[in-house]
């Protein structure tokens, strides 16, 4: 956002005493506490969706949330053609998934989140549409989409660099994408998102280090304007793929994600099926393939270039990690 206005905290009754840019915001010591102001590109919905979230959290005993300040009973205030959030804040920091420390923390907290993340009433007029059943039809258009650019290259006379990693890449995982596919259609996904349908479940979205501050025995879970009225176990698949992504493929990290989670909330056998089937699917080759296709005729393919061929370089130990994921999860 550009430079604070004080007259606009003043307005809302909010004496800043101190005021720090962090986080891309403003963090403003007040008469009322801590507060973060910040604009932000999410739609009316996506807020009023999060902060109905928080309120049922708080109602729930969760009180670890970035709760808005409520203007006109919006979380949301227009001003100087911005769009601006003010929020309740800790000061923390980010768990690092590189230490051992950063990832327990994260996975006790998503696990602490997740016990909260049922029985949620919306309002009668308000509509949002539910993600349930999404899995594993998103990953058959993706694979449907990726086979059609392969076959597309292979119609050219002459493949340029990008089209041989691209073509490699393909051949490397379908395997993995098909098995994934299969495993996720034996019913273990149908039978999560139903009982998540049932419970009127949501998921944070995409949970990582981003989303939690720490401070002592405090924690702050933030930006639930992603929500979505899905499984939770989504956000566990997420943070445990970026997780083993940013420690090479280290099975060992990924098994202290899962032990941290179930210490505080125990997986059932449907969850740890699609938990394994979600990382054997190659999502994130296919997100970086479809991307570099796309952008062929600029400069950014090298972007995607580099990735992929990182992405390929860590095959084996991806092999050795899922394996042993496998045995652990029993699947």
């Amino acid at each position: 956002m550009r430079e604070l206005n004080p007259g606009m905290l003043k307005e809302l009754g909010l004496a800043a005493m101190k005021v720090s840019r962090e986080f891309g915001a403003y963090l403003c010591e007040t008469n009322q506490g801590l507060y973060l102001v910040k604009d932000t590109d999410a739609s009316e919905r996506e807020m009023r969706l999060a902060h109905l979230i928080k309120e049922h959290l708080q109602v729930r005993g969760m009180e670890e949330t970035d709760r808005y300040f409520l203007v006109d009973e919006k979380p949301w205030i227009r001003w100087n053609r911005e769009t601006i959030t003010i929020r309740e804040w800790l000061r923390g920091e980010e768990a690092d998934l590189e230490q051992a420390e950063g990832r327990y923390k994260l996975g006790k907290a998503l696990a602490w989140l997740h016990t909260h993340c049922t029985g949620l009433e919306l309002p009668e007029d308000f509509n949002v549409f539910p993600h349930y059943q999404d899995w594993p039809g998103r990953m058959e258009r993706q694979m449907r989409r990726i086979r059609s650019m392969g076959k597309t290259i292979r119609r050219r006379g002459r493949l340029e660099e990008f089209d041989l990693l691209f073509l490699k890449v393909l051949r490397t995982y379908e395997t993995d994408g098909k098995e994934a596919i299969a495993g996720m259609e034996n019913g273990c996904m149908e039978r999560v998102s139903r009982k998540a349908q049932e419970q009127r479940a949501f998921a944070y979205g995409v949970f990582s280090n981003h989303c939690a501050l720490f401070s002592g025995q405090r924690m702050l879970i933030h930006d639930f304007e992603g929500a979505q009225l899905a499984p939770p176990l989504l956000d566990l698949a997420r943070l445990l793929e970026k997780t083993l992504r940013k420690n090479e493929w280290r099975a060992v990290c990924g098994q202290e994600v899962l032990d941290a989670y179930e210490s505080v909330k125990e997986m059932e056998k449907d969850e740890k099926q699609v938990l394994y089937y979600y990382l054997l699917y190659p999502g994130r080759a296919w997100d970086l393939a479809g991307e570099g296709y796309e952008r062929r005729s600029q400069w950014i393919p090298s972007i995607y270039h580099n990735k992929l061929e990182q992405f390929m370089e860590g095959l084996e130990a991806r092999k050795e990690c899922l394996y042993a994921l496998q045995k652990r999860l029993e699947v």
